[in-house]
Formats: C-alpha cells, structure tokens, sequence
C-alpha cells in the first residue's frame, strides 16, 4: 500500500523534473548527430542540418517550460490537484499538511488516504520512464564518439593498418547489339553496327577502331554531337556506318572491328573496349570453277583440306577474341583468375600452332597446292610468336600476330573454294562436315524495345492507366510511391526530347498531372488525385498515339522512296549495280527501322526489319515486301486512293505524261496488296511486266496498249474504295413502320406519359 507522503514526493519530483530529462535528452540527440558528421557515421546534408537545429529549439524551449513550471509546483498545490482530479475530498492535501503528526487522528486519516490512492496509478509514469530511458541510450552512444573522437585526437597506431577508402565507381561498358560477331559481305557494303555504351563517369571520347587481316587500317572518331550525348552517366545507344570501301579489303579478306573508349575521368585509365566482331569479304557473286581432275590429289583430299582450314580458321577465330577480352578486361591482370586464364589461352595457341603444322605437312604429303603450302608454313612462326608473347602478358600486341595467321588461312580458303571437282567416275567419301563461323546471310536484329524512348512511353503509359484505376482501391499496397515513381519517369523522359514534338508536348503535360496526383496522394486525398491520375494517362494514351501516328507518317514516306530505288534497280543491267543499289536500300531500311525502334512506331519498326530482309535477298521479293509494307502502315481508305492517283497517270498522255511509267508501276504494286481479287492481282502483274519489258528508261510514258489495264485496276480500287464505306444515309422516326401489333401498346404508354406529368 502506497503511503500518501511517498506517494506525493515520487510524483512531485517526476512532474518537477521531466521536462529537464526531455530537455536534456533532445540536447543529446542533438550532440549526437554533430558528433556522427565528424565521425564520418552520417553523410552531411541539408536535412541532417536542418534535424540537428530543430533539436536544439526543441530542448531550450522545453528547458524554459521546465524553469517556469519548477517555481510554481509545490507539494500541496499538487495534492490539491489531484484531489480535485480523483475526487478524493482533499484526502491527499490533509495528509500533506499532517506528514509530521504521529496521532491516531493522523494516522487514521493517512490510512484511509492510502486505501482511495490504491485505485489510481502515479500520474506521469509513462513520460519519466521514457525520457529516462532514452537518455541514458543516447549517452551511451555519446560515450563512444567521445571516446573515438579522443582516439583520433591521439593519432591513429602505426602499427594498426588503416582500412583504405573505397576507390570510385568509374565501370564502363559497351555491348553490341547487331550485327552478329562473325558475318559476311561484300567489299562495297554498308554495315549499320548498332551498340550500346554504359558508363558511371561518361566518356571522353569514342572511335571505330578497324583492321583488316590483322593489320590495323582504320580508326575513325564519332561525331561531335554523339560524344556530347556520351558525356553524360548512364546508358546510350551508339549508332555508327561501316563502309568497307574505305578499308578497301578485297574478296576473302577479314576485316575486324571494335569500339574504343576514353572514360571522363580526372585521372588516366585504361580504355574501355567493345568485343572484337569480324567480317569476311565475299565476292558479289558466288563464281566456282568446275575442274576435271583435282590440282595434286583426289577430292576427298582436297575435301579433307578445307575442313582442316575450315577448323583452323574458327580455333583461331575464337583464340583472337578471347585475348583481345582478356587484355581488355577490367579485373587485375595480377590476379589469379587472370593469370589462370591467360595460361590457358598460351596453351591453345601453342597447340593450334603444332595443328596447323599437322595440316601444312599434310599439304605437302598430298602435293595439294603450292599456295597453301606456303601460307601454312608463314602461319606456324605468326602463331608461336602470339603464344610467347601471350605468355609475358602482352596480350594487345599479341593479336596482331593472331590476325595475320587467321589472314593467311582465310586467304588458303580462298583458293579451296573456288576449285569444285566435278567427280568423273567412283568418288571419294565426303570429308567431316566443316561450320563455317561466318554467316552468309547478316542476321538483323532491332534493339529491344522496352530500352527505347518509345518503349518508355508505352510502359510508362499503361503503368499510368493502371495506377488512375487503382488509386481508390484498398487493397493497394503504396499508391503514393508509386505516383510519385511514375511522376519522376515521366518528368525524365519529357526532359530527354526524344520523342516527337507532339508526342513531347503530351508527356510533359502529363508529367505535371502524375506530380499533382501524388501531391495530392502525399496530402491523404485520394478522392482529390483521381482528376489528375486520369487526365496523366489520358495525355499519355494522346502522347503513344501522337508517337505512333508520327513513326508511320515517316516510315510511308521512307517506303515509297525506297520502292522507287528497287524499281529502278531492277532495270538495272549491270549486276555489280544492281547489287550495290539493293545493298544501299537494306542499310537505308535498317537503319529506318532502327529509328523506328528507338522513337517510333513498333508496327513500322517490324514492317521496315521485314522489308529490309527481303531486300537482302532480291529486288523481287523486295519490290512486294516494300509494297506490303506500305499497304499495312498506310490506312487502307488512303492507300486506296493513293494507288488510284499513281494508276491515274497511265491515262494522261502528251508531254505532262513524261516519266509517268515509274507511278503507274508504284501504284500497280500498292494495288496487288490491296486487293484481295486473284484477278485483280494478275491484272497488276501483267501491267508490271509490260512496263518493265518496254520501258528503256525510267522517264517514259505508259503504252497505250496498256492503259485499259490501267483504267481496270483504277475502277476496281474505286469499286473497294466504296464497299469500305458505311451507309451515311440519315433515317428519320416515322410511326408508320412500327408494325401494327405494337401499336396500342406504344400509344397507350405515351398517353398516361401525359396524364402522370399533368
């Protein structure tokens, strides 16, 4: 049983002194944080600051109501207090002011203040605990940055080794995307390289570092306005033409290439490479020699060499690439794994030396050709010379060597395969089956979309739409953060512009919008941040609309140029020509659908792939592929009109007419595709071989014999043109054609309308 002369001393002195305890435990806290900037424990910043300072206002403010309140609390005004509280009838007063009277009087009414205080606890404890407790963790950790700091004062012991900061972040990487690391074309050809360079401190300059059979040729810098792009952190497409005229490589040459980097850095370090990527000259045209009889041996000898060469040319293939890697890497060279690798590497360029002396004697024993005799014989010291200085870690100049040994041995291959025995009699059993690292055909692949701009936006799009409809759902986890994320996406994007302007303008506006909804959301209404959630994925729907509408506008108009370049291919007699015209026209579609890609339509971006693939292939299947294209991208009430208008031309004769041949096969080529008729598509096949048969240059008139055909196609484009529309006919109410059963019943219900509204 509490005494009430105890009992009022705990709770006088706890109401007394806990506003000093806070008071001087806001001044701790405030001590500690001052404390952990100079231990290096919280990083400087404006909102440690603006902390530390709110605590100090904090404790004299509480400090000042501590000295007022302490000179006006007394004991007995307490128990007054309290008694009036607890309804006690000044129990707690009188046993104050009787503390020292030892009568049974006193003692009697002590006793019967005690058993009323039983039923109520010490006002107060909660806060006094509190306060207490914190102080005294609070001065615990003030006592150990006291005593760091006083260690530090002392100086750090020599003998202890003091742990090294951590060096910066300066990682930096380039990756291609396309084309594949081995492919092959010709020595006129454009090759688009597409790749994608990251950096954490951005980069002082990039170069297209290029050789060819091992002996560097080239090294061209990228554009000014790149570099400024590329300066900046963080992830960026790098685009960048390789025209293999320039290098002037001849047929079976091997060209290699890469990207080279300088990181914007204070201080030197290393560059940054992209892998090593090669290309393999072939002729425009696939000549073969048919020989009677082999040159020195049979043909399963021969077969069994060019395998051998085949196997030699990808051991050393992949033997370049792995130490072109190896001295490009960015983990010590001193280190173990390194060295683990760099030993193995030593080891198989040894042994593909004593390989290819195994194939040169074999070349000899057979009395294969001479040629390749001697390139073998040039390989073995190339490759002994890598290995060595493999080994002493020189693995930069160490491919040099590589590439002019893999030189010889594709310059080997060029004679093999231009030697085809024609077997007379029983022939030899086929030598293994050789792969051949090289692709033929370039394999074209677009960057993923979702890395794009436009991808972005179509991401950042849905995930708009999907949080305006789910922000007034309870079981939404985080709707602020997650506004608040798309808020600053949306804000980064607008401000990279690069998007269409429309598009941009749409983005930015919807940026504002998601910001206002999570300011709302911030404030805890929800109701309040529907308005701008929705209007944010509105302007976004309105921005991938703007975005795709732009990206087709552009890729109908890269169409129809280029199906005026294959049609004039295609009377191209001279096939070097034509197949230099047809390769300018795939690097222009890759290139567009690329563009595409990034900022653009997704649709045009696959149509522009497709045709680019096709053209790839022939100026015929290019001609439908582009034309395809163009009737999918186009809408089809446009498209129709469009070939109707090319078609047209066949009809105007005289000398307006002058080069009206060229529009009337555009239009005959966009009418096959959008006609689904066989008769209508045979009708524009015969109109397009009848120009091209008689037409001797690309500015000419159309025939008159073929005009009819002309006039046919026109009338049946105009004929879908019409099928296409719905009935704009306005149909007005009249009673007369309900049917008469329904009548009564109708008239009925419009009369007590009229009765129930008087």
């Amino acid at each position: 049983m509490n005494t009430p002369d105890r009992f009022l001393h705990r709770v006088h002195q706890r109401a007394r002194f806990n506003a000093l305890v806070w008071s001087l435990t806001l001044a701790a806290l405030a001590t500690f944080l001052h404390l952990a900037t100079s231990l290096n424990w919280l990083p400087p910043s404006a909102p440690l600051v603006i902390g530390h300072w709110s605590l100090v206002i904090s404790s004299a403010i509480v400090l000042t109501i501590w000295i007022r309140r302490s000179r006006r609390l007394s004991a007995h005004s307490l128990a007054r207090r309290l008694d009036a509280e607890w309804s006690l009838a000044a129990r707690l007063e009188s046993s104050a002011e009787l503390a020292s009277d030892r009568s049974a009087l006193a003692s009697a009414q002590r006793a019967d203040a005690a058993r009323h205080l039983d039923a109520h606890p010490a006002p107060g404890a909660a806060g006094w605990f509190s306060g207490v407790t914190l102080l005294a963790l609070v001065g615990l950790l003030l006592l150990t940055q006291v005593s760091l700091l006083g260690l530090r004062a002392l100086g750090p012991d020599p003998e202890v080794a003091q742990p090294a900061a951590l060096p910066p972040d300066i990682s930096a990487t380039i990756v291609w995307e396309t084309p594949e690391s081995e492919i092959k074309a010709t020595a006129i050809e454009e090759i688009l390289l597409v790749a994608l360079a990251t950096s954490r401190t951005g980069l002082r300059s990039l170069s297209l570092e290029i050789a060819v059979n091992g002996e560097p040729r080239l090294s061209r810098p990228l554009d000014t306005a790149m570099l400024a792009t590329l300066a900046k952190p963080g992830a960026h497409p790098v685009d960048v033409a390789l025209y293999l005229d320039e290098v002037a490589a001849e047929e079976f040459d091997l060209v290699s290439y890469h990207l080279r980097a300088e990181r914007l850095t204070a201080t030197p370090t290393p560059p940054v490479a992209s892998p090593l990527q090669f290309i393999q000259i072939r002729p425009p045209r696939e000549d073969v020699i048919h020989l009677k009889t082999p040159p020195g041996g049979g043909g399963s000898d021969l077969n069994l060499l060019a395998t051998l060469l085949g196997n030699l040319k990808a051991a050393q293939l992949q033997l370049l690439k792995q130490n072109f890697l190896l001295a490009h890497a960015t983990i010590d060279h001193a280190s173990t794994a390194w060295r683990e690798e760099n030993t193995r590497i030593t080891a198989d360029q040894k042994l593909l030396a004593q390989k290819t002396t195994e194939a040169r004697e074999f070349a000899i024993t057979e009395a294969l050709p001479t040629l390749v005799v001697d390139n073998l014989t040039q390989c073995i010291p190339l490759m002994e010379s890598a290995a060595v200085q493999i080994a002493a870690a020189a693995n930069e100049p160490a491919a040099k060597p590589q590439g002019q040994a893999l030189g010889l041995i594709v310059a080997s291959e060029k004679l093999i395969r231009k030697i085809m025995i024609e077997s007379q009699g029983q022939a030899g059993p086929p030598g293994p089956k050789n792969h051949d690292p090289f692709k033929n055909e370039q394999t074209f692949k677009l960057p993923p979309r979702a890395n794009t701009p436009a991808g972005q936006l179509e991401q950042l799009a849905q995930a708009q739409a999907n949080a305006a409809a789910g922000q007034a759902a309870s079981n939404k986890k985080d709707p602020l953060a997650e506004q608040a994320d798309l808020a600053a996406k949306l804000a980064a994007l607008a401000a990279a512009k690069s998007l269409d302007p429309a598009a941009q303008a749409k983005t930015a506006q919807a940026a504002l919008d998601a910001a206002e909804a999570a300011r709302q959301l911030a404030q805890g209404d929800t109701a309040a941040a529907r308005a701008p959630g929705a209007a944010a994925a509105q302007a976004l729907r309105e921005a991938t609309a703007a975005q795709e509408a732009a990206g087709r506008a552009t890729a109908q108009a890269v169409l129809e140029n280029i199906r005026r370049e294959l049609n004039a291919a295609e009377s191209l007699a001279d096939p070097a020509a034509r197949a230099e015209a047809l390769a300018a026209a795939t690097a222009q579609l890759r290139a567009e659908a690329i563009a595409q890609q990034q900022t653009g339509s997704a649709e045009a971006a696959r149509q522009l792939a497709a045709t680019a693939a096709k053209t790839a292939q022939g100026a015929n299947s290019a001609d439908d592929a582009a034309a395809a294209a163009q009737a999918v991208l186009t809408p089809r009430d446009h498209a129709l009109a469009r070939a109707a208008r090319q078609l047209s031309r066949a009809s105007q004769p005289g000398p307006g007419s002058v080069g009206s041949a060229p529009e009337v096969e555009l239009g005959a080529q966009l009418a096959a595709q959008l006609l689904a008729d066989p008769a209508a598509r045979e009708l524009s096949g015969n109109l397009i071989a009848g120009l091209r048969a008689r037409s001797g240059s690309a500015n000419t008139v159309v025939p008159p014999d073929l005009r009819g055909a002309a006039d046919k196609l026109v009338a049946l484009l105009e004929a879908a043109r019409q099928s296409g529309r719905r009935d704009e006919q306005v149909r007005r109410f009249n009673p007369d054609d309900l049917d008469a059963v329904y009548r009564p019943a109708v008239e009925a219900y419009f009369e007590k309308l009229s009765r129930d509204a008087k």
